[in-house]
């Protein structure tokens, strides 16, 4: 069996091998959860998604990228022009940061702010449904 060779040191616990992960089935169980649990992730604008999306591609994260543009199109909103402003501005934010351009508007923070509770739960629930 073919592994990882990973070294994480925290306190006295060490890792020296870890078996890969299949990321098909990884994306594919992130993907039924949320497209099957309406608490998911909750917003209250109907465009974050949008604004989450645009931040992920822009920082080069294809797999959260990925999960968030499947949620856009089965939304139904992924040619919307407000949609695709919103993709757009939080493309060139995620640009920005990956570059080291300093954030300290309010909007954008909030931007980030909800990239990453995204992220968040799509991991937690991704670590439940494998049983960590």
């Amino acid at each position: 069996m073919d592994t990882r060779h990973v070294q994480i040191k925290s306190g006295q616990h060490s890792l020296n091998k870890i078996p890969p992960v299949d990321m098909k089935k990884y994306y594919l169980i992130t993907l039924l959860f949320l497209l099957l649990s309406p608490s998911a992730f909750a917003e209250d604008d109907p465009y974050a998604i949008c604004s989450i999306g645009g931040f992920f591609r822009g920082t080069d994260n294809k797999f959260m990228a990925g999960i968030t543009t499947h949620i856009i199109t089965r939304k139904k909103i992924f040619n919307n022009p407000t949609c695709i402003s919103l993709h757009n501005k939080s493309f060139q934010l995620g640009r920005n940061l990956v570059a080291g351009d300093n954030i300290n508007k309010q909007h954008e923070i909030k931007i980030i702010n909800a990239a990453n509770d995204f992220r968040e739960k799509v991991y937690e629930t991704i670590s439940k449904k494998m049983g960590y």
